[in-house]
């Protein structure tokens, strides 16, 4: 049964809508708004993550439950030799085992991830291994900041809660 003039009408409205939603997010992320910001995929209405500090062991308050996503930055060697990674390393080996599992050098992985799905003590956790540094060892600031701000993985993440 063909669509009615009506129903045509409403489809088109209904496109036009979504196409300037879709344009108002990206003109906010060109403005980079969205650091702090995300969208609900339904409406593409901004939704504020509020950050706020946490004293404590981060491995022991995701265990516990205080979050279920860590987020934390790997060079693209998959060493995890030191700082935050050997701690992840020892603590969650999934989570190196996905470093593992990228190419060991490979400077395409600056701003992308691996990640894994592990289960402590019945909960839920995501480490997330951003690839925000190529180099590794020795003096110096090792990340890069273009990877940090490509590495846009909190929208993978909307409703869980990020340490």
């Amino acid at each position: 049964m063909p669509l009615t003039n009506d129903q045509k009408i409403k489809i088109e409205h209904n496109r036009i809508k979504a196409i300037q939603r879709r344009e108002n997010l990206i003109e906010l992320r060109k403005k980079k708004l969205l650091t702090n910001v995300h969208t609900d995929k339904e409406s593409f209405r901004p939704i504020t993550m509020t950050p706020h500090k946490i004293k404590g062991d981060l491995i022991k308050l995701a265990i516990k439950g205080d979050f279920d996503v860590i987020i934390h930055g790997c060079n693209c060697f998959c060493t995890m030799g030191a700082g935050i990674a050997k701690s992840i390393k020892t603590a969650f080996p999934e989570a190196y085992k996905a470093d593992l599992e990228t190419l060991k050098g490979d400077k395409e992985k600056l701003g992308n991830f691996s990640a894994a799905n592990i289960k402590r003590n019945g909960q839920d956790i995501t480490i997330v291994n951003a690839y925000t540094q190529y180099h590794y060892g020795g003096p110096g600031i090792k990340f890069d900041y273009n990877a940090i701000q490509v590495v846009n993985i909190s929208c993978n993440f909307l409703t869980h809660s990020i340490g």
